[in-house]
């Protein structure tokens, strides 16, 4: 008796390996898929952080060309968009403390920067 019992027991291992070898295989394929999807994911939001600094830059240049029109500035300025306007002086942006918004900036009647409103 006990014979067959075992036998019963290798036949019922051996069905749960193959099914687990199946799962096995599954699992690869749908991580093989997910990560191609990750993939293209990826590029396209690539491809949509380039569109996206694309559009700014010619915002920022279409601005310019509208100022010099508008203001009869001279087309010779050399406006960095890299640069901005923080205590009176023209600074790189990345020189600029990170807690200072442009809204934390007070603008005098005169057009003149106010003193800093710290939060």
């Amino acid at each position: 008796m006990q014979l067959g019992a075992s036998e019963r027991r290798v036949r019922e291992l051996s069905s749960n390996l193959k099914k687990a070898k199946e799962n096995f295989a599954e699992d690869i394929s749908a991580h093989d898929e997910v990560a191609s999807k990750k993939a293209h994911l990826d590029l396209e939001l690539a491809d949509l952080k380039n569109c996206v600094l694309n559009v700014h830059s010619q915002t920022f240049k279409q601005a310019i060309r509208q100022v010099v029109l508008l203001y009869d500035t001279p087309e010779d300025n050399e406006l960095d968009e890299n640069m901005d306007v923080y205590n009176g002086q023209l600074m790189p942006i990345e020189d600029i403390p990170s807690r200072v918004t442009p809204e934390d900036t007070a603008v005098l009647d005169d057009g003149s920067l106010g003193e800093e409103i710290m939060p």
